[in-house]
This record gives structure tokens, C-alpha cells and sequence, in this order.
């Protein structure tokens, strides 16, 4: 099925009730932020929402960064976060 993103989007991401964000949760969540955007919609983060916890880890794997947060990543036990913004084909 290929639906068509309705470009006039215009959402928000709340992490109240986020306790826990996996590495898969974190790719899933940058992966539609760009793909919103590349489609015209616009995707924002409630940072202001987000649990201690959760924004330590945010913050050590780099997402916060990549999305213009300012806090530089560090090493520790969180699989760090990539933006990759050009397609390679690997065989």
C-alpha cells in the first residue's frame, strides 16, 4: 500500500507518557521526522515533555543533537544515533 503524506501536517510529538525509548523507537522517531519534512509536513518534539531518563539517553546518543538541541553526545551504554543523508548501496 502507498499512501500519500498529506502535506498540510502539522504534528507534534509528546513524551509524557515515554519511560523508555529503545534504539528502535529513536531510529523510527528520526526516520519520520525526516521523512515529514522531505514531504513538506512539519514534525515537532515537545522536549519540554520529555523524562529525565529519557533525555539523558536522547541527550548521550546524539538525537538531541542532531536535531539542533546543542547538547554534544558522549560515550556510555546508549547505541548512538546517525543521520545519514545520502543513500549508499552496499552489496
Amino acid at each position: 500500500m502507498n499512501q500519500k503524506l498529506d502535506t498540510s501536517l502539522d504534528l507534534t510529538i509528546d513524551f509524557q507518557k515515554c519511560s523508555f525509548l529503545s534504539h528502535l523507537g529513536v531510529a523510527f522517531l528520526g526516520g519520520l521526522s525526516h521523512h515529514v519534512r522531505s514531504k513538506g509536513g512539519q514534525l515537532h518534539f515537545d522536549w519540554n515533555t520529555l523524562q529525565p531518563k529519557v533525555h539523558t539517553n536522547l541527550a548521550q546518543n546524539g538525537f538531541l543533537f542532531g536535531f539542533d538541541r546543542g547538547i554534544e553526545p558522549w560515550s556510555g551504554n546508549s547505541i548512538p544515533y546517525r543521520q545519514d543523508l545520502y543513500r549508499t548501496n552496499i552489496l
